[in-house]
């Protein structure tokens, strides 16, 4: 088979993986949402470090760390450069 032909396979094979993977992992994080509603936080908060470990990322450590890394994001996006209008 030629090598061009099983490339453009195998890409089309990642992306509905990738899209497949993403689909999962939006649905899991819209279910932690009615135990986080409902008052069952350990449930709900469980979940989404589930789905913050899918994609390479964790929770923060400490509500002090969250509003350290909220400071900082804030005021990085304070000073960008404006991409709109």
């Amino acid at each position: 088979m030629n090598e061009t032909i099983v490339a453009q396979l195998s890409a089309g094979k990642l992306r509905a993986n990738h899209a497949q993977l993403a689909l999962a992992l939006e649905a899991e994080r819209a279910a932690s949402i009615e135990p986080l509603a409902s008052g069952r936080i350990v449930e709900g908060t469980a979940v989404l470090h589930r789905v913050l470990g899918a994609v390479g990322l964790s929770a923060p450590g400490s509500v002090l760390n969250a509003v350290y890394w909220l400071i900082v994001y804030r005021v990085r996006l304070a000073t960008s450069p404006r991409l709109w209008g």
